[in-house]
């Protein structure tokens, strides 16, 4: 299981992703930027809460996440997680401050 950070630079168009691998039982707590953004389910199954509803999602799939949202991902099975930043927006730091992988 582990964070990681591509892009952010201007060869990336000034986007990066944060990519997300979770084992089955974990989950990236609950949090709210005051962005939106774009997240893809690129493998498995997950339980996504956006807003207060929460929908199962098998990969791949997409889901865009509204700003100041309150909105959590939990492992149903293992999965492969990404967000997709807007660098101008919010920067790295930002998303490591927000996302934390714990323990369902």
């Amino acid at each position: 299981m582990d964070i990681k950070f591509f892009g952010g630079d201007k060869d990336s168009g000034e986007v990066f992703a944060v990519e997300t691998r979770a084992e089955a039982g974990y989950l990236l707590e609950s949090h709210v930027h005051k962005h939106g953004h774009l997240s893809i389910l690129a493998e498995g199954t997950a339980d996504v809460e956006v807003g207060g509803h929460v929908t199962r999602m098998k990969g791949p799939c997409t889901v865009t996440i509204p700003p100041d949202t309150q909105h959590r991902v939990q492992a149903v099975t293992d999965i492969v997680w990404y967000c997709l930043w807007a660098d101008h927006l919010a920067d790295k730091q930002q998303a490591q401050d927000s996302l934390r992988l714990v323990p369902a």
